[in-house]
């Protein structure tokens, strides 16, 4: 079979682009590519085939392209490719808290609308046009409290262009469901690799903990039992794979969070930072204070630190049987030493 995958150089789509090649041996897999031009495009392939194993580098073909761009940017290999594809894995994204409308839409909207009619043509030309898209949890918007994976448009508002973007692009992806086998998959705060605290980008979560260690926030303006929703990235791309792989997977949604009883407090989260850093002997701050009248370095991070959510995920528990994403307290300090090791630069 031939797969096709945008976001292949994002914070989960390095990793779900890994989780493809190592699962799915018999398969090629085309990789869209964002390059302004040839140089530029041959840099960004090297760099991405340099990053797999060699064993599996021969079925990986890096194709230029752009989700904004009108037919993705392929041109005259357009209609070829969709000849081709069987399925397509759509991770590309937008996913900046403090992007505009304008940009968002661009890459979030009107990406995804060219990756259904890629499927549509698909399709069309004999492939099955199975589409798996990479939404978000955060399509709940400013609801609070329990969200169940079957509920999408409950008349919520939303924090940010993200978030509005992202809805409106699973909404999308659902009418797409009347000509199209299509599924959704909704992970919450994605970071780094479960086992080895690996990371693409150091971004969200990851840039709190940056002015934590740099001493530029003593302040955060939520409570300390406030629980947040962190899931790996490594779990995150598996699942994925593995729901891609069943029938019983076609017109659902799947939420790939942390699950009841796997989030844990922003004290200790906290609390496991300044204890990984203190070992190195760095830092300045000892201690972070809680419910702070404003803490404005924070910005359009503030909703996720003070927006409870609780994400019902029956139906990824009811299919992934035989694995589940790892225990929060087991795979932070992995998060963290990574972090600190690399200085927060990816």
């Amino acid at each position: 079979m031939n797969l096709f995958l945008t976001g292949s150089t994002g914070a989960l789509g390095a990793e779900l682009l890994s989780c493809l090649a190592a699962n799915r041996p018999a398969d090629r897999l085309f990789v869209l590519l964002r390059a302004p031009g040839e140089a530029e495009f041959a840099a960004r392939s090297f760099s991405l085939l340099a990053s797999l194993d060699a064993d599996v580098r021969h079925r990986i073909v890096p194709i230029a392209g752009d989700v904004t761009a009108d037919g993705l940017g392929l041109g005259h290999r357009y209609e070829r490719l969709s000849g081709d594809i069987d399925e397509i894995f759509h991770a590309a994204a937008c996913t900046r808290f403090d992007a505009g409308v304008e940009e968002a839409a661009a890459h979030n909207i009107e990406g995804t609308r060219r990756v259904i009619s890629l499927a549509r043509a698909a399709r069309k030309a004999g492939r099955s046009g199975r589409l798996h898209y990479v939404s978000t949890a955060y399509v709940a918007g400013r609801r609070e409290g329990a969200v169940s994976e079957s509920d999408l448009d409950c008349g919520q508002g939303f924090f940010n262009a993200y978030e509005w973007s992202k809805f409106r692009s699973e909404c999308d992806v659902r009418a797409a469901a009347d000509d199209l086998p299509i599924t959704i998959y909704r992970p919450s705060v994605v970071v780094g690799n479960s086992q080895t605290g690996w990371a693409r980008r150091f971004l969200g979560v990851y840039q709190v903990l940056r002015w934590i260690h740099r001493g530029q926030l003593t302040d955060l303006p939520c409570r300390a039992d406030f629980e947040l929703d962190i899931v790996p990235a490594d779990y995150v791309a598996q699942a994925i794979v593995t729901l891609a792989s069943l029938d019983g997977s076609v017109g659902k949604t799947f939420h790939l969070t942390a699950g009841t009883g796997n989030r844990l407090p922003l004290a200790e989260l906290i609390r496991i930072f300044l204890h990984e850093r203190d070992r190195r002997g760095s830092g300045t701050i000892q201690d972070i204070r809680f419910d702070a009248p404003q803490a404005e370095r924070l910005g359009p991070y503030v909703p996720y630190l003070t927006s409870p959510k609780a994400f019902d995920d029956g139906n990824a528990r009811a299919m992934l049987t035989g694995f589940g994403v790892a225990p929060c307290r087991e795979f932070f300090p992995r998060i963290v030493r990574y972090a600190l090791d690399s200085g927060f630069r990816a």
